[in-house]
């Protein structure tokens, strides 16, 4: 089974699978974030680390954000079946193109859960503290200046995909409260799956 975990910048996708993670001992993990993570380790034009030992990062170049998703589909689709979980961390960026495309080449059954925050505030706050380091930052100047909530913008446009169970995480900065949402949501996506053999 695949879980595709999407959302809004800061909105708690990292919590979401760190909790997954411990919950289900998956083996596999797939993030973009963590694939422009080692394009800023491995010094590549366009995209750097913040300094301090802080793991984010800065992008400058969002041609990057393209060759870290076409990785990310070529290693998902050599990986999908060689584990009973596969978990997958998604900025929604561009979600037109890449929601529809990644979701038609699945193999094995998928389900979608997006996360929103109402605390816009703190999401915003979080976001600006990784861009600290630099005064262009392609994510937070350009897409946060256009939609102040994004999700007002893209939760409508992906609930509008038909290729798989969509399911809202609504994360208001209650760590239990997330938790057991998860929870409850993979106990249901477990059950399913059973049901479905």
């Amino acid at each position: 089974m695949n879980i595709l975990v999407i959302g809004n910048l800061g909105a708690g996708k990292s919590t979401v699978i760190r909790h997954l993670e411990q919950l289900t001992n998956a083996p596999l993990v797939f993030s973009q974030g963590a694939l422009l993570r080692e394009f800023a380790r491995d010094k590549r034009a366009g995209i750097t680390l913040l300094p301090q030992g802080h793991s984010s990062f800065l992008v400058q170049d969002k041609a990057l954000f393209d060759e870290a998703d076409e990785l990310l589909l070529t290693q998902i689709a050599e990986q999908e079946f060689s584990a009973n979980i596969l978990l997958v961390e998604l900025v929604w960026r561009n979600p037109s193109r890449w929601f529809p495309l990644f979701l038609r080449e699945r193999k094995a059954p998928t389900v979608v859960w997006y996360v929103t925050t109402s605390n816009e505030d703190v999401r915003l706050a979080h976001i600006q503290q990784r861009n600290r380091a630099a005064d262009e930052h392609f994510l937070t100047d350009a897409i946060i200046d256009l939609f102040p909530n994004m999700d007002d913008y893209f939760l409508p446009l992906i609930q509008s995909q038909e290729y798989a169970p969509i399911e809202l995480i609504e994360n208001t900065g209650d760590l239990s409260a997330l938790y057991a949402r998860v929870e409850e949501l993979y106990t249901q996506a477990a059950n399913s799956l059973v049901g479905t053999t």
